[in-house]
């Protein structure tokens, strides 16, 4: 239930087990909130995804249905761009020291700045995972103001989508242990060249059908029936029967959903969730329109700004003249008219790049709950229910890491192990538990 990267994890791995999989989902395209979408025949993504060389579980399953998923992926050494601001990039040459010397001679900090950083760099690697949590605001005291602001601060923003007064340490910390100190693999940036329904869903879905699963899209399950020996889903369409399930929708979606009790664990965890939005503005330009280059952060870069990050459409995807602003987590701008909000963002891009010309059109598309908040001590469910043909999964499932598309493909394949395991199914030994 639910064709997102979790659910789409989830089914692959089933597949390669010897199972006969189907899979619903409510909307038109795969991908759940990293997806395609079509508006007045412009094919726009409703996110923007920046994938790490640490996300070795997605990029495994990419990698085992198309053996070219890394032509689908610019891949960049780790390179921090506040425009006008701070610039760093790594040699991936150095590995983790790469890292340190980075940050050592990037410009736009100064000697105060940089100390802060890599002592509290240094400190996060050699400090325990399971250290009390706070937020971030407080794990950040002695860091200097300029460092949060255009180090630390936009850091935390796209990785956890979540405010550094209310964001977990224990979460940012992971993310940057596994992530920015885990060595220039882990740390390299791979930005999709391919719109995000196409970069694995769709590409699972072939999987799934070329083993004799079938997909049914804008189909939604609407009541689930617990059997003897398995369940009965019933949608609009039809009722089919399935020896087990993996419940793959959104967190924010699972109230909606009529699970009988003994299932509805998860439901009754993510109740007390609180969510934080993510908008993307689409620019559209002349095709002769480019950035300097693919990827540029604008946080605090501006007085008063409202743009977070700018991607260059046309240097990723072959969108050229595209420009993609994202503005993260709760933001006074996010309440603004359409058009207002669109209205500034042009302005905001003109000012950052006086080169560009009048734009053509302009789209802005609001995720209200793009990512849960990354709360302080955030109790998550673990996808276990008390039927062991039933698993939950999605980025919002029990991990050290934030809501992420690694996250939900962990979530999947562990959901897969769980139920392959109660099958009687032998997972490909790359993908078990």
């Amino acid at each position: 239930m639910g064709g997102g990267y979790a659910g789409m994890a989830a089914a692959v791995v089933l597949s390669a087990s010897g199972c006969q999989v189907n899979v619903f989902e409510a909307g038109k395209r795969l991908g759940g909130r990293a997806r395609q979408v079509t508006w007045h025949g412009h094919h726009l993504d409703n996110g923007q995804h920046i994938l790490l060389g640490a996300y070795t579980t997605l990029l495994g399953l990419m990698a085992f249905v198309d053996p070219d998923e890394h032509l689908a992926l610019k891949a960049l050494p780790l390179t921090w761009d506040m425009h006008g601001k701070v610039n760093l990039s790594a040699n991936p040459l150095l590995g983790r020291a790469g890292t340190l010397l980075a940050l050592l001679t990037a410009k736009g900090f100064n000697l105060r700045d940089k100390m802060g950083i890599l002592s509290k760099l240094v400190q996060t690697r050699f400090s325990s995972r399971s250290a009390p949590d706070g937020p971030v605001s407080d794990w950040l005291r002695g860091q200097t103001d300029n460092s949060i602001c255009y180090f630390w601060e936009p850091l935390c923003l796209a990785a956890l989508n979540t405010p550094i007064h209310l964001a977990s340490s224990r979460i940012f910390k992971s993310v940057i242990l596994d992530g920015l100190l885990a060595g220039a693999n882990a740390s390299r940036m791979l930005l999709p060249k391919v719109n995000l329904s196409a970069l694995w869903p769709e590409k699972a879905a072939v999987f799934v059908a070329k083993h004799d699963g079938k997909m049914f899209l804008a189909e939604k399950v609407k009541h689930l029936q617990c059997d003897a020996d398995g369940f009965t889903l019933i949608t609009s369409k039809q009722a089919l029967s399935a020896d087990a399930v993996v419940c793959a929708v959104g967190p924010h979606q699972l109230a909606d959903l009529d699970l009988p009790h003994e299932l509805s664990s998860a439901v009754d965890h993510v109740s007390a969730f609180a969510y934080q939005p993510i908008r993307t503005v689409y620019v559209q330009y002349a095709e002769t329109a480019s950035l300097p280059k693919p990827v540029h952060g604008l946080h605090h870069c501006i007085e008063n700004g409202i743009c977070h990050w700018v991607f260059d459409r046309g240097q990723l995807t072959g969108e050229h003249g595209l420009l993609a602003v994202v503005i993260s987590a709760e933001h006074r701008q996010h309440a603004s008219p359409k058009e207002e909000l669109e209205s500034k963002v042009i302005q905001e891009l003109k000012a950052f790049f006086p080169e560009l010309p009048t734009p053509l059109w302009a789209k802005s598309i609001l995720e209200t709950r793009a990512t849960f908040q990354a709360d302080v001590a955030l109790p998550r469910p673990d996808g276990k229910t008390s039927n062991a043909r039933f698993a939950f999964a999605g980025d919002y499932i029990e991990s050290p890491y934030p809501a992420t598309l690694e996250s939900a493909a962990r979530s999947g394949v562990v959901a897969a192990n769980r139920l392959a395991t109660t099958l009687g199914l032998n997972v490909p030994e790359h993908f078990k538990i």
